[in-house]
């Protein structure tokens, strides 16, 4: 059989190439490039057999340093097996184009940072409460901060109460409601991640 890695990525390509996608190095996954956010489309492999999940999802640049987090997103469809050749190519088509819907789906949502926090908002007030104040809570502070949305931005970051989140939010909260030190300090945070995965320098706007 043909290496079923090489067959995803020639059925990726087709699929997201025209969408801006980017291969990430050899792996399975692809990102479209927005300046502080990326659309991450991971073909994911099994640990039980060759083939493939698929997950679609927004990593916000200002969150996790050093990797690519699936921070808004959801597993798209079931896993496509590779136990041949012939059914696994006639799986393919469907499985990238539903990686390439999945993924217009979340650029139209995330279209601007005041879309964006809209969406983070309402998710995180609507998170059953003992899985509330981790990541979300975080992202949507930094989104209602950005779009100029001050007290909904404090609300978020006093709630957080993750351990593994609370150290990214003194810095977030000092400039609060300064709007030009705030959108640097985020800038500064997009810059380091920006880095870590080896992507251009953001010269763009938060909008």
């Amino acid at each position: 059989m043909t290496d079923h890695n090489a067959l995803i990525a020639t059925a990726a390509k087709a699929a997201l190439g025209p969408l801006g996608f980017r291969r990430m190095g050899r792996s399975r996954t692809w990102l479209a490039d927005h300046g502080w956010w990326l659309t991450v489309v991971e073909f994911r492999p099994s640990a039980w057999e060759r083939g493939s999940y698929l997950n679609v999802a927004a990593h916000w640049l200002w969150g996790t340093m050093g990797v690519v987090t699936l921070d808004y997103g959801q597993r798209v469809g079931s896993f496509l097996a590779a136990r041949d050749e012939l059914g696994f190519r006639a799986g393919l088509p469907d499985l990238s184009a539903s990686a390439a819907s999945e993924a217009q789906a979340l650029m139209e949502r995330f279209g601007s940072v005041a879309a964006t926090a809209e969406v983070l908002l309402r998710d995180e007030d609507e998170t059953p409460a003992p899985q509330r104040g981790s990541w979300l809570a975080l992202n949507a502070g930094v989104a209602a901060g950005l779009a100029g949305m001050v007290p909904a931005a404090a609300r978020m970051f006093q709630s957080i109460s993750n351990t593994r989140v609370t150290p990214h939010v003194s810095a977030l909260v000092a400039t609060l409601g300064q709007p030009e030190a705030f959108a640097q300090t985020v800038r500064a945070r997009i810059g380091v991640q920006r880095a870590a995965l080896r992507l251009k320098p953001f010269e763009g706007t938060i909008m």
